[in-house]
């Protein structure tokens, strides 16, 4: 009797943990599964790289046809995902319509990782029934591999994410691979931004009026 109680109590506690690191609505892992699995890899130092996207069309689904069709789509690219990345990745929602694959060995190579990309767009890119309408789904896809020495977690969903923007910057639906220089022009932006907030109450921006001739 002690035992099964046991035996339950330890397949309660392994549920809880399970639903504790997966997305409600696709299956996936969510941020916190995928930030654990990533520092699992960095601290064995593999050869990693991550893989963020964002779908492009994903509002219009919800404003045309409501939020349970967008759940459809999501569990959809859910699915493709699961399809056509190597075994070994690990898939992963983040929030939204923002998602994560986390490559390893072999398959994190940047030449690679590109292809797999690639590959990733070729499947979403198959029509897929939402909302009892038929539709596309597209997306902007950003990857940081060749990852530097010392990368945290932080840093993997940071210059993905940079990469991934600059994807959707090109008008969307690109794949954009991580460049160092990239995370140069952010941090000097946001170092501007920091300035000119830092600087408007001390009375160090003085407001022209520019009148506009010929109208």
């Amino acid at each position: 009797m002690l035992s099964r109680q046991t035996k339950a109590a330890d397949e309660a506690q392994r549920e809880v943990g399970n639903v504790a690191i997966r997305d409600y609505a696709t299956g996936l892992l969510n941020r916190p599964g995928i930030a654990e699995t990533i520092q699992e890899r960095l601290d064995r130092r593999e050869s990693i790289a991550l893989i963020n996207m964002d779908l492009d069309n994903f509002k219009k689904i919800n404003d045309l046809y409501g939020h349970l069709a967008g759940d459809e789509m999501l569990r959809a690219v859910a699915e493709r995902l699961v399809q056509v990345t190597p075994v070994g990745a690990a898939c992963a929602r983040l929030g939204g319509d923002e998602f994560a694959i986390l490559l390893c060995g072999e398959a994190a190579g940047r030449e690679k990782v590109f292809a797999i990309a690639e590959g990733i767009q070729d499947a979403l890119g198959e029509p897929v029934k939402v909302g009892g309408g038929i539709t596309k789904i597209r997306a902007s896809i950003g990857i940081y591999a060749q990852v530097e020495d010392g990368s945290s977690v932080a840093d993997m969903f940071r210059r993905s994410d940079i990469a991934m923007y600059e994807a959707k910057k090109a008008g969307g639906s690109q794949i954009c691979l991580f460049e160092n220089t990239m995370e140069a022009v952010v941090q000097q932006r946001y170092q501007m931004e920091t300035e000119i907030r830092e600087g408007i109450p001390k009375g160090e921006f003085v407001p022209f009026y520019q009148p506009q001739y010929g109208i």
